[in-house]
């Protein structure tokens, strides 16, 4: 989990010895040499099809806004936005000829459903509470050891 996460948020973290530190997605090491997080390839791809611009952006705003999502989206739904996003861009000649083919791909099977319609409440846990959190899902990820 830890591990999932820290390729996917940027974050401060608060270390056992009360040390504050900046954490952002980077590299994972990978058989056949560094990897790219997720996210950092989502974004990445983003902007080398130019839709970070403030032309992009608003394409983005103009397919994306008008759905709602809740527990009944699935990722069809977010593939088929994607692939109008995409159209617009290319119809108002907002990509540039340096995008790669791969960018597109990397949308399609990475960019994820938004979750701001999520009801995420916060819980107040002690110290020991999370840390025995932390154990039950080290050992989930492990098998036990």
């Amino acid at each position: 989990m830890h591990e999932r996460e820290s390729a996917l948020y940027a974050d401060i973290q608060l270390h056992d010895d009360g040390e504050l530190a900046w954490h952002e997605p980077r590299t994972r090491p990978s058989l056949f040499g560094p990897e790219e997080s997720d996210a950092l390839r989502v974004i990445n791809a983003m902007h080398r099809l130019g839709m970070l611009s403030l032309a992009g952006l608003r394409v983005i705003a103009s397919v994306w806004s008008g759905t709602r999502f809740s527990d009944e989206q699935t990722p069809r739904i977010a593939k088929a936005l994607t692939q109008a996003t995409l159209e617009q861009m290319e119809a108002a000649g907002l990509i540039p000829d340096s995008a790669e083919d791969r960018d597109v791909g990397t949308l399609h099977e990475r960019w994820q459903l938004p979750m701001y319609e999520l009801q995420i409440n916060p819980t107040i846990q002690t110290m020991e509470e999370l840390r025995e959190a932390q154990v039950r899902m080290l050992n989930n990820e492990i098998g036990g050891w």
